[in-house]
């Protein structure tokens, strides 16, 4: 019988994700000199106020600073529109000198709606006040933002992310910037090897863990994604644990034919995959499964192992707690009974305040919180 779970994110918790907000930083920064702003800069504490609104893909991010830039680009030069290549920029007027964040940064803090996502409330806030043309502009950006054929942004940091000869061999474009991987570069891991391996030592017969993260990872069959979640379990040292990311969330989307937000982080679906992979049910089983418990209130006998475990949430955004916590709710309906715990990992106070308001014990870092909550670590 399973006594506890530990369910880790990635970037943030397991990882510093330097190589993602790197390439986050340089793709806002390329897309500003194509729209013709001097020198646009995102600093760390900008990423971290989106992380805590609950947007924590930088697909999402990048994407809407290139609305926001584009907007306001508008008040420079009416014509502008998007380059369609990140080397190849189109605009042709004085350079722009600066550019403010804060509006933008103020305006994530502020959206709250039972009907839309932050990301939506900022999508129509942008909107305001244009013509209907360049409102379809601002909607496409953010709209496609997770197509990376369609998505200046998407494939600028999908190439950063990866570097130029990686990307070439993954994706049918041509690279654009003849770089090296941020990921392989920039990112460190949050345990030292004495850490993990005392967490290889606990996992056993009545401990178990899992890697959920929104990181693209390798789903099952033949669907396309890449494999960013692999190269962080390999960073940190971890490549025993399951891992439930992007990828596994597409092959559902695949099989229920509905957006993938209807499946991974904030969506409950997201944390009970990772639950039940954790617990060794296969991943196809564990996929559907709990796709089926939340969309069909199915409850196999699968889910009745789980009744009376402790599982610890370690997360550094408020997307990865909701998850968790939905997912709390949907077994407590189904009269699954565990406990459930949410570790918060930062030392941004924005940050810090966030995962507080969903209940979460918060540390500067993994390893305290590992240490404060088991004395075997």
């Amino acid at each position: 019988m399973i006594d506890t779970i530990l369910l880790f994110d990635m970037d943030g918790v397991l990882l510093q994700p330097r190589g993602y907000h790197k390439a986050l930083q340089e793709t806002v920064r390329l897309a500003g000199q194509a729209l013709g702003f001097e020198d646009p800069r995102l600093t760390q504490k900008d990423i971290y106020t989106f992380e805590a609104a609950g947007i924590t893909s930088e697909w999402d991010s990048s994407a809407l600073c290139l609305a926001w830039m584009l907007k306001e680009a508008w008040q420079h030069d009416p014509t502008i529109i998007p380059p369609k290549d990140i080397s190849s920029p189109v605009t042709t007027h004085p350079a722009i000198p600066a550019l403010d964040w804060e509006p933008l940064l103020e305006t994530l803090s502020h959206i709250s709606s039972e009907n839309e996502t932050v990301l939506q409330g900022v999508s129509t806030l942008l909107q305001k006040d244009l013509p209907l043309p360049k409102q379809d502009q601002i909607a496409r950006i953010i709209h496609q933002a997770h197509n990376v054929q369609a998505s200046l942004t998407h494939r600028t940091f999908q190439e950063l992310v990866l570097g130029s000869r990686i990307f070439e061999s993954r994706y049918p474009f041509s690279a654009q910037l003849d770089c090296p991987g941020t990921l392989q570069r920039y990112d460190q891991s949050n345990l030292s090897p004495q850490h993990v391996d005392r967490i290889k030592e606990w996992l056993g017969t009545k401990n178990k863990a899992a890697i959920f993260t929104n990181r693209p990872s390798q789903p099952p069959g033949e669907l396309f994604s890449t494999p960013e979640a692999e190269l962080g379990a390999e960073k940190v040292g971890l490549t025993e644990l399951p891992i439930v990311g992007y990828g596994e969330m597409i092959w559902l989307a695949e099989k229920w034919n509905r957006p993938v937000d209807d499946f991974r982080k904030p969506s409950p679906v997201h944390t009970l995959a990772a639950l039940l992979e954790a617990a060794g049910v296969p991943k196809r089983t564990a996929l559907q499964e709990s796709a089926n418990l939340v969309l069909k209130q199915s409850v196999p006998t699968s889910w009745q192992n789980l009744s009376g475990v402790n599982v610890f949430v370690f997360e550094d955004t408020t997307a990865g707690l909701q998850s968790a916590l939905s997912a709390k709710a949907v077994l407590d309906a189904s009269g699954i009974d565990l406990k459930m715990v949410g570790i918060g990992i930062t030392d941004d106070g924005g940050k810090r305040a966030a995962l507080e308001e969903y209940g979460a014990r918060v540390y500067p870092d993994l390893a305290q919180g590992l240490r404060d909550q088991f004395t075997w670590f």
